[in-house]
């Protein structure tokens, strides 16, 4: 037991896949007119979202969630909540996990790309289930290393304003 402990490690290959259809999109790779409110949160608001946020109504799991849609990002050129199950990052044991939020961002060249992948956590690190750190580490993995794109976790003491800044002025 001790060995497969100290020596565990996570391991992605590429595959060939047609991707589509998928939340956004249908088999042509179209995208779809609406999407389901649940895929993208179990809890609604009046409120108004951001302006470079995708969705028009704010749907969210979260009050943290919720924080980031309303706030305005001028870094940002859109930006969105990720669908329930749409991208699946294969975990340990044959699970999945999928993370909260995408950002396209603005660069001084005049770039705009995908780059800000969040896992948004409404707690402080210390509090953070061993299930939860072990899909965190398989999404580090995943995006940084395979797809290099800039994952970060969000906690409850933190704005996103705050991980944009670190990660956009090295771009």
């Amino acid at each position: 037991m001790h060995n497969a402990i100290t020596n565990f490690s996570i391991g992605y290959q590429k595959v060939s896949n047609d991707i589509h259809p998928t939340k956004f999109t249908n088999e042509q790779g179209e995208p779809l007119a609406e999407i389901a409110a649940s895929d993208v949160g179990v809890k609604g608001s009046e409120g108004s979202v951001s302006n470079n946020y995708l969705f028009n109504e704010l749907f969210y799991d979260s009050e943290l969630e919720k924080k980031n849609i309303t706030t305005n990002l001028r870094e940002v050129v859109v930006f969105t909540k990720i669908p329930k199950n749409s991208i699946k990052i294969p975990v340990a044991g044959g699970a999945s996990y999928s993370p909260d939020f995408a950002y396209v961002l603005n660069y001084k060249d005049g770039q705009q790309k995908l780059h800000f992948i969040v896992e948004t956590k409404d707690t402080d690190e210390g509090s953070l289930r061993n299930e939860e750190r072990q899909k965190i580490a398989h999404a580090e993995h995943f995006f940084g290393e395979v797809i290099q794109i800039e994952f970060k976790t969000q906690f409850s003491t933190q704005k996103i304003t705050d991980l944009i800044k670190e990660i956009h002025p090295r771009h």
